[in-house]
């Protein structure tokens, strides 16, 4: 795994419990954990409002944070993960296409994110494009290391975006929700950088097991928000334990320095 380039869609192992100086440790209890998100959007970023217009935020963003906000929460809505957005803002000086996204495409964007606002936990990229960076995903998660910083990034394309063309229901408001998830799960302060349930019988085009997403063996399973691919038109599900596993992330730990270090 290169730890300067990686997309965060598997992990490398999981546990049952966490050793530290020979010491057993249970797991944190966390009840409500507080994920910082900037979110710019891009000339021709398909955000449902004149791109000029900061306040009140774009629809298609409000929609995906509430979506976000609404899944990630135990059944009984004792524990949650809150999705915050800390900071907003529409770039008009660049034109950056998911299609043709690369590594320098990235690094300006990371700096662009870090110019705007520099403490986010993750940058969120509304960019104009259907598919991203030469492959059918609509939404990506990364992390990058520019300037000696590390920097977790979502790449979210129109492709992504809830819509209906010729009658077909394309696109989901959750995608941003499931592209976050990869993003606690890979900081999870355990190492337990996996789904609870995960997709372990498929391999990835690199021939490891799939196992930042959840099981798809069923309908039910492939309803799960951390399934491989979201339907369109369709309100996902998710279990307590996805939500405990994601609030393990570093970010969310007390008195942890963060995923930064």
């Amino acid at each position: 795994m290169d730890g300067k380039n990686e997309n965060l869609e598997h992990g490398n192992f999981d546990c049952d419990e966490y050793s530290f100086g020979g010491i057993k440790k249970r797991p944190h209890d966390i009840r409500i954990g507080n994920l910082n998100i900037a979110v710019i959007w891009f000339f021709d970023a398909e955000v449902e409002q004149d791109r000029r217009i900061l306040i009140p935020s774009p629809p298609r963003i409000v929609r995906e944070l509430n979506a976000a906000n609404s899944i990630w929460r135990t059944s009984d809505g004792v524990r949650k993960v809150k999705v915050n957005m800390v900071y907003s803002n529409y770039n008009d000086s660049n034109q950056i296409y998911t299609e043709t996204l690369d590594e320098k495409g990235l690094e300006k964007l990371v700096r662009i994110g870090k110019g705007y606002y520099k403490a986010a936990d993750v940058y969120v990229f509304y960019l104009p494009g259907i598919s991203i960076m030469g492959s059918d995903a609509i939404g990506r998660a990364l992390y990058r290391v520019i300037d000696n910083e590390l920097t977790y990034i979502v790449i979210m394309s129109n492709g992504a975006r809830d819509r209906v063309e010729s009658t077909e229901r394309k696109g989901s408001d959750y995608v941003l929700a499931h592209e976050l998830g990869h993003i606690m799960y890979y900081t999870n302060h355990y190492g337990w950088k996996q789904d609870p349930k995960p997709n372990d019988d498929t391999l990835k085009s690199d021939g490891t097991p799939d196992i930042g997403h959840h099981d798809d063996d069923t309908e039910e399973e492939r309803r799960n928000l951390m399934s491989p691919s979201i339907t369109s038109g369709v309100i996902p599900t998710i279990t307590d334990e996805q939500v405990i596993r994601a609030l393990q992330s570093r970010f969310f730990i007390p008195g942890n320095p963060g995923p930064r270090n």
